[in-house]
């Protein structure tokens, strides 16, 4: 719709009231000023009785006021960037903290039932009994109610995400009977299957010293003695890195127990079979060891480039959080119903933390070695060359990431990157078709997504530009200006996945396996909690 009649005084004295009566919107001023000048959705009037259930708009862009809500199309301008708003306040929650992505995953779930729950006891239309809760019970509002509604669910949920989080919502009597309910089931989710609880065993499931029972440590900056079969009684399993003298444990083992939101025993069984079929033999695993290795002395500075771009490392949000981070600026240079911004947001929640548990319980089932490990056990005498062009000999080969981190700590088969950004192009294709959108947008919190996106001017969406010597392995990286450019969400997926064999840690069977474990739990997900 054609926005050009609100001149940009009045459009900032607009953004500007509203965030004054809304504060906690004001860091998302800048996005609402995106969406009223830049995609043209419909103009939004001030006016000196704005409250949280009374918004004056020009619904027809007739430059006439309509009066107060009339359909969803209204709220929608305000709720969605509401829940927007409240969702960056999560990703820098989890940048922030390093959970790691199964936590990340899970938290994300929580995030989005809490909203979608609360959005469908007013408005939605599913109905039916999923993860405990009952959807078919309705609170009956008035369409002018619904922001307020929304406010005070935030207000209540968030700080149980982000502690100390609120927003100065005041909570109405109708509230009180979804506020129980969401209680109650946050209790339930919280217990989790013992969420806190996920450590391994000492040394049962590792390589480990059996004189003395101690844990078995590939230290990067030396070799090891992969020969020495009291530290390591099988050197194909994983042994955990330690990155001068600090350990890395392994991250959230047994996550694969944690309580399912949607697929039975005998749903998890038939899915973790199908990953199974690409877990290698032997000589597949020698072969693929060996492709990685060649890759990885001849990288170019695109795929330098695409190994960081989708590191998904410390400090940010993590692959799923990567995946709703996509997602987010999606929503943010589309017009969309309410239902359809709710519940696909939901589906691709619940896709993710699906799949982080059951990625999570196939890496502890196979405990497969990462390419670090069979490099340094393979090629000990060779001469290789590193990924800056020196000779080094096998036995300290190290792969195209930081020095902090070197290889996530977890094993090899198969790859969350894989498994969760197949979840993300099988969900928004479900959702919105194949192909992207070109539509600009403004890559907020870019660098929570990726180190290596810095502040940027608007580009299409699924368009990102990497800036000259911007890298954080070589910062000499990339010699020119280079531009990642997605046609489809497969697109995205796929270089998702070939990014950890450019940075190194993963193999080739970890990612197809990856893939192949999301697209069978997309369709047990589609038939079981049916959303789309």
């Amino acid at each position: 719709m054609d926005a050009s009649w609100l001149t940009e005084i009045r459009r900032n004295q607009t953004m500007s009231s509203y965030v004054q009566q809304n504060p906690s919107m004001n860091r998302f001023k800048s996005a609402l000023e995106v969406l009223e000048k830049d995609i043209g959705v419909m103009s939004i009037v001030y006016h000196s009785a704005l409250t949280g259930t009374q918004f004056l708009l020009d619904t027809d862009n007739d430059g006439d006021i309509d009066g107060e809500f009339e359909s969803d199309n209204d709220t929608s301008i305000f709720i969605q960037p509401a829940i927007l708003d409240a969702l960056s306040d999560l990703f820098s929650y989890l940048a922030s903290s390093n959970f790691g992505p199964t936590i990340d995953a899970r938290l994300l779930y929580i995030f989005f039932f809490s909203v979608t729950a609360s959005y469908n006891s007013i408005a939605g239309s599913k109905t039916g009994v999923y993860d405990t809760w009952d959807w078919g019970v309705k609170t009956p509002l008035d369409i002018g109610s619904w922001y307020a509604w929304m406010q005070q669910t935030l207000a209540f949920c968030m700080p149980n995400l982000v502690p100390g989080w609120t927003n100065g919502a005041t909570y109405t009597t109708e509230f009180s009977a979804f506020s129980t309910r969401w209680t109650t089931w946050f209790t339930y989710r919280s217990g989790d299957g013992n969420v806190a609880a996920r450590t391994p065993p000492a040394y049962t499931v590792l390589n480990h010293n059996t004189t003395t029972n101690a844990i078995t440590y590939l230290e990067t900056t030396t070799s090891q003695d992969f020969t020495n079969t009291s530290n390591y009684q099988n050197s194909s399993l994983w042994t955990p890195l330690s990155i001068n003298g600090t350990h890395k444990n392994y991250l959230t083992y047994g996550w694969g127990s944690v309580t399912s939101p949607s697929l039975l025993p005998s749903d998890e069984s038939a899915i973790m079979s199908t990953a199974n079929a690409y877990f290698p033999s032997a000589g597949a695993r020698t072969t693929e060891i060996l492709a990685l290795l060649a890759m990885s002395q001849s990288l170019t500075d695109t795929q330098k480039v695409i190994a960081e771009f989708w590191a998904g490392g410390p400090n940010t949000v993590t692959p799923p959080g990567m995946s709703v981070w996509l997602w987010k600026e999606f929503m943010l240079c589309q017009t969309v119903s309410l239902d359809t911004f709710f519940y696909s947001g939901l589906d691709l929640t619940i896709g993710l933390f699906e799949a982080s548990r059951l990625c999570w319980a196939l890496k502890g089932s196979h405990l497969e070695a990462r390419p670090i490990q069979e490099i340094r056990k393979g090629y000990a005498s060779s001469t290789i060359t590193k990924y800056d062009g020196t000779s080094i000999l096998g036995n300290v080969w190290v792969p195209y990431q930081p020095s902090t981190i070197v290889t996530p700590a977890f094993p090899d088969f198969p790859s969350g990157h894989s498994t969760f950004t197949q979840i993300f192009a099988n969900v928004m294709t479900d959702w919105f078709g194949a192909t992207l959108p070109t539509t600009p947008t403004p890559f907020s919190q870019a660098s929570l997504f990726s180190p290596v996106l810095s502040p940027l001017a608007r580009n299409p969406y699924g368009t990102f530009t990497i800036i000259p010597n911007s890298l954080a392995v070589q910062t000499t990286v990339p010699a020119s200006t280079v531009t990642l450019t997605f046609t489809t969400w497969q697109d995205i997926a796929n270089q998702a996945g070939i990014s950890r064999q450019y940075g190194g840690i993963h193999a080739e069977s970890a990612n197809v396996g990856g893939q192949a474990l999301a697209n069978s739990l997309r369709a047990q997900q589609k038939l079981n909690w049916p959303l789309r």
